[in-house]
């Protein structure tokens, strides 16, 4: 009998409402980024769970730790899609600031 699987995209659904932003985004978001880091299969790995945990990070005051979620999210992709991608762009506009 094979285990259940947590259906970890039901739970980032709701990563950027309150009241628990801090808990979610250190559970839901990293283990959502880190799935599709794994299910990427060569391409670049969905971007939504990490725009959703950079969000948490942006209204929780971190800019470190969303500077650092967008960078782990472009370290696998090419060269040419880092700019073009809307990470790139969020990431060159968090840079400027």
């Amino acid at each position: 009998m094979s285990r259940p699987r947590p259906n970890v995209a039901a739970g980032c659904r709701d990563l950027t409402r309150p009241p628990s932003w801090q808990k979610k985004c250190e559970t839901q978001g990293y283990l959502a980024i880190g799935a599709a880091e794994r299910g990427r299969d060569c391409r670049d790995p969905a971007p939504w769970y990490t725009e959703q945990t950079a969000i948490v990070h942006r209204k929780l005051g971190q800019r470190d730790e969303e500077t650092a979620v967008l960078k782990r999210w472009l370290a696998p992709c090419p060269e040419a899609y880092r700019t073009r991608s809307s990470i790139g762009e969020h990431l060159a506009k968090l840079e400027a600031i």
